[in-house]
């Protein structure tokens, strides 16, 4: 697909990529690919819509995907995160017992393929705590929207938070984080079609992007990491 004469891409990945990752770092996109229109196809479940619709695609998945080919990327992790006006109001907290004296941010439980506060205290060997109080939203990136404005902690992904922890508008509330068998993938759509346009320049530029994010995240979160 051309549009004014430019090469588009199509991108697909899910609601909470787009709008906390993907998106803010286009400029940087155009700013080294003048010449390729991105084109970004927001989807939360991208295998079950038809394939054409994207010629690379970004997601967060426990096993590989079955379609097209696809490039494991950085292993998950995932910590509590809290403003650190929150902080200053109601911390300190010492340790993860103090958790529960806190209100949490919970994705609702239809969303099986986030790992959930249960999850999490589980895979670390933690005995499950529940919350002082407790708000259930059913999309990550409006999860995360109530700990930027000081009203609660949430479970913060490593490659969607990346960029407000090194901007200091996050902070780890506890020092534990949890490194997940989950992945980010990318995946290259199995059609003629795709394999006729360069993309390799955007496999290149997300693998950078990643690696970028994994570097402020682990600058951010220099404590304890736990499978």
């Amino acid at each position: 697909t051309h549009w004014q004469g430019k090469q588009q891409i199509t991108i697909a990945t899910s609601t909470a990529l787009a709008s906390m990752w993907l998106i803010p770092k286009i400029s940087d996109f155009n700013l080294h690919y003048p010449d390729i229109e991105l084109r970004i196809f927001a989807v939360d479940n991208p295998f079950n819509s038809q394939g054409s619709e994207y010629d690379l695609a970004i997601y967060y998945l426990r096993h590989p995907p079955q379609h097209g080919k696809s490039i494991p990327l950085h292993a998950e992790e995932i910590v509590p995160v809290c403003s650190p006006q929150y902080m200053d109001k109601y911390g300190p907290i010492g340790d993860i017992n103090d958790l529960k004296e806190h209100t949490w941010l919970t994705l609702d439980e239809s969303l099986t393929h986030w790992i959930s506060w249960d999850d999490w205290f589980d895979k670390l060997g933690l005995p499950r705590l529940k919350p002082k109080r407790r708000i259930n939203i059913n999309s990550y990136s409006m999860v995360i929207q109530a700990p930027l404005s000081g009203q609660a902690i949430a479970l913060g992904w490593k490659n969607l938070i990346d960029s407000y922890l090194h901007a200091g508008s996050l902070v780890p509330a506890v020092n534990r984080t949890l490194h997940t068998n989950y992945k980010f993938y990318i995946i290259e759509q199995d059609d003629e079609l795709v394999r006729r346009k360069n993309i390799q320049p955007i496999f290149d530029w997300l693998i950078d992007q990643i690696d970028h994010s994994e570097r402020e995240f682990s600058v951010a979160t220099d404590f304890e990491t736990l499978a």
